[in-house]
């Protein structure tokens, strides 16, 4: 069975490697787009931005819940067709207008990834494996990623070669125009390969009487797998934080003096609940990761654009530079991601994944301050490799963080509603740089100044608020885990 289990990892890394190649084919081709639409720098900020980033937030929560309701591999194999066909329709787009309702599909296509990929894992590894796969899911996504926008480079500068082969209506067209067409051809078969994808059988709660408990009765009211017992009754095991951190049973604080965190009266079955509980954690979480996405966003957005323009690099040797640096950032930056937790973890105990997230966050500011002074597209790509080295560190453990704050009944739920807000803050950052951009066109090094000024201060106000949120991220966790199912295997042969 583990290997149905890895053949779903691999499927959904390989998805998360083909989103990235249609929405990276973008970035690397905005000068030739732009150049051949006639558009400024804030309609190529719109388009990313508003296009793709926008619309994206706008459905990742009805998304979301069409897959807790119906089924995550439907609902990820129809996001893998939409997103595809959209990316076929940028080929065909003659104006802005067109090339904006192209990216607003491609948007809404990839708005299922996260919420629906994170929410999938779970249901395909057992708990035990849960976070080796969130990690090894992660770090290939990102690798992938970097090889994506290798291999559209390197698409790019293929096709002038290939342009003799191809059919006489399409010799003819633009290379920009014939790269989106070919990227969209393997959609329909990663499709399958989803609806191929083996799930477990759900958990199930047991309840063990005692001489305190009464049996439960099933209660309709109370949420899916979960009873209601008649009369007054005493948990067997009761879990809350103590005052420094650690975890005790029983209700008792395992430190003297020390009193344990309160915990939820009850399971938590709707969002209205969940988010009346623990505002403080998603705010703080979700608020913290999506300014830190506006911050590489910029980045990642208008880096290419700037070595095109002002080095006058071709778009393959912008997607293998950039790739270069972040598959080799990627490397670098898990290593240094597995060394800051060990570091940190004796000090921070279980808010420590929350404490690597934010100190990467910070770290990646630091690193964007220099980009105005690079002299070359080199030192461009060195600069954006050690701010991935810097993001990477952190946002390895950002699946597991998501969750674990995260009730399982609403997990792709609150995973989307934390995409909406990602993807919303992160949808005002190439407009933010395109307006200033033009704001400032008379300046020498505009684009590269307005990346900086963009993407520092967003990082700097991002990193400051995950800190914030470290002691409402670890009352969030013990709370959820003290009404968690446990799943229960059947006895061995062996072992009766």
């Amino acid at each position: 069975m583990w290997l149905l289990a890895w053949y779903g990892i691999a499927v959904l890394v390989a998805t998360s490697v083909l989103a990235a190649i249609d929405r990276q084919i973008l970035v690397l081709l905005a000068e030739p787009i732009r150049q051949s639409l006639s558009l400024s720098d804030t309609k190529l900020g719109l388009l990313q931005g508003v296009g793709i980033a926008l619309f994206a937030g706008l459905a990742a929560v009805p998304l979301g819940g069409l897959a807790d309701r119906h089924g995550r591999k439907p609902v990820l194999a129809g996001c893998v067709l939409l997103w595809t066909a959209a990316t076929a329709a940028c080929g065909l787009a003659g104006d802005f207008p067109a090339l904006f309702i192209a990216a607003i599909g491609l948007g809404i296509g990839e708005a299922g990834l996260a919420p629906v990929v994170y929410g999938m894992i779970p249901d395909i590894v057992p708990p035990s494996r849960r976070v080796l796969a969130n990690g090894i899911f992660a770090l290939a996504s990102i690798l992938g990623a970097g090889l994506g926008i290798s291999l559209s480079g390197a698409m790019i500068g293929a096709i002038a070669d290939l342009r003799p082969l191809l059919p006489a209506s399409m010799a003819g067209l633009e290379a920009w125009r014939l790269a989106f067409f070919a990227v969209a051809v393997p959609g329909p078969l990663m499709a399958l390969a989803v609806v191929a994808i083996r799930i477990r059988p759900p958990a199930t709660v047991t309840v063990t009487p005692t001489s305190s408990m009464p049996v439960a009765t099933p209660d309709p009211g109370a949420g899916p797998g979960f009873s209601h017992s008649s009369g007054s009754s005493t948990s067997a095991v009761s879990v809350a934080p103590t005052a420094s951190g650690a975890v005790t049973s029983g209700g008792t604080s395992s430190a003297a003096g020390s009193s344990p965190a309160p915990t939820s009266a009850a399971p938590i079955t709707t969002l209205r609940d969940y988010f009346r509980a623990h505002a403080r954690t998603a705010f703080g979480i979700f608020g913290g990761a999506g300014l830190g996405s506006l911050g590489i966003q910029a980045l990642g957005a208008w880096a290419p654009v700037l070595v095109t323009r002002k080095f006058g690099a071709t778009a393959q040797d912008v997607g293998q530079g950039f790739g270069a640096a972040y598959m080799i950032g990627t490397l670098a930056g898990a290593l240094l991601g597995a060394f800051a937790v060990k570091l940190l973890r004796p000090r921070t105990g279980p808010a420590t994944p929350v404490r690597v997230l934010g100190v990467g966050t910070g770290l990646a500011a630091l690193v964007c301050v220099a980009l105005p002074w690079a002299a070359s597209a080199l030192q461009v790509y060195l600069l954006f490799g050690a701010q991935v080295v810097c993001l990477i560190a952190g946002t390895v453990v950002a699946p597991t963080i998501l969750q674990d704050i995260s009730p399982p009944a609403l997990r792709s739920r609150v995973i989307a509603l934390g995409t909406v807000v990602v993807t919303l803050l992160s949808a005002a950052s190439p407009v933010l740089v395109g307006l200033v951009s033009d704001a400032l066109s008379a300046h020498a090094g505009a684009l590269a100044l307005s990346v900086a000024l963009v993407a520092v201060t967003s990082m700097a106000v991002g990193a400051v608020l995950t800190r914030w949120s470290e002691p409402h991220f670890v009352r969030t966790v013990a709370e959820l885990d003290a009404h968690a199912p446990t799943s229960t295997a059947p006895p061995s042969p062996h072992h009766p």
